[in-house]
């Protein structure tokens, strides 16, 4: 895997559009970046070889629209936000209000492993776009994801009706279900594992007033997926871009919008791709990643950089 590092927006021509640098970035091997763009209402974007060119399209529905229209025939039973299975013997709110109830362990050399095993029923097509969007959590964090061989506590990733998780550890098998073909996305696949290891919807944070307004007479019957949380925040700032929030017009009954981001209601917000740069950093937080991102970069090959494009510029002082 060749990692390019941060590409801030604003170091390229404004003739330069992102969609047409992605065949260079294949030609030359690298299969990861982060396109920055610092611009109010921008969000951060993370590709790798698993996405396609045409993903690019800004008419694809967010993650969690996508999630939930998959979700929608799903029994609401035990069912947290639309996709967070919450298991009998856990209370709702336990994972949220309680983070170091439900994490995963740290091993000794300072990692946290996670087993996880793939049902058979997963195509070897579908088995990769699925350890793909694991390894950008072993690339970019202190979660490394690993085969189970014989642990008593891991994921199980499952091809069931709809797209959901548990939150968080709860001891034993867990399940993840990625319908096929339809949660087979990385966004998506990447969304339910951040519930797996403890996240909630950025929406529900206990202190969203102050950067979104939900417009209730537009929710369609699902007020309760919208209910505030009280959250630990891990001192971040609220994400609009986060793989973790839901779209502007999630559940409305109108076509009109559900979310309002505040003071500029033009903000986008939502995720088509995969992480976000704060996704990334709010897992390094919440398990203590010890190690500086640039030491996860060191382990990459960066011999095969763009050299030849000169308009690229590695900078990892974003961190």
């Amino acid at each position: 895997m060749h990692f390019l590092g941060v590409l801030w927006r604003p170091c390229l021509p404004n003739w330069v559009d992102l969609k047409d640098l992605i065949p260079l970035f294949k030609k030359k091997g690298i299969t990861a970046c982060f396109l920055a763009n610092n611009s109010p209402g921008k969000t951060y974007h993370f590709f790798s070889d698993s996405m396609k060119l045409e993903d690019m399209d800004s008419n694809e529905p967010d993650v969690v629209t996508r999630i939930m229209e998959v979700n929608k025939h799903l029994s609401k039973k035990n069912m947290l936000g639309g996709d967070m299975k919450v298991p009998s013997q856990r209370s709702t709110l336990k994972c949220p209000y309680f983070p170091s109830s439900c994490l995963w362990p740290h091993s000794i050399d300072g990692n946290v492993y996670i087993p996880y095993s793939l049902e058979q029923s997963f195509s070897e097509s579908q088995k990769k776009t699925i350890i793909a969007a694991l390894s950008e959590f072993n690339s970019l964090t202190c979660i490394k994801f690993k085969r189970r061989k014989y642990e008593y506590s891991y994921i199980r990733i499952t091809a069931q009706q709809g797209c959901w998780a548990a939150i968080g550890r709860i001891g034993g098998p867990q399940p993840l279900s990625l319908e096929i073909p339809s949660c087979l996305w990385q966004g998506v696949i990447q969304h339910e594992l951040m519930h797996s290891i403890g996240f909630i919807h950025e929406h529900c944070r206990n202190d969203r007033d102050q950067y979104v307004t939900h417009d209730w007479q537009q929710i369609s019957s699902m007020e309760f997926n919208f209910e505030k949380m009280d959250s630990n925040n891990l001192g971040m700032k609220y994400d609009y871009g986060s793989l973790m929030h839901y779209g502007r017009y999630l559940f409305s009954k109108n076509s009109l919008p559900t979310i309002l981001p505040k003071p500029n209601p033009d903000t986008i917000i939502g995720q088509i791709y995969g992480f976000s740069v704060n996704d990334i950093n709010k897992i390094r937080k919440l398990y203590n990643c010890s190690k500086c991102l640039s030491s996860f970069l060191k382990k990459l090959p960066f011999n095969n950089l763009l050299t030849s494009v000169e308009l690229l510029y590695y900078n990892l002082a974003a961190y």
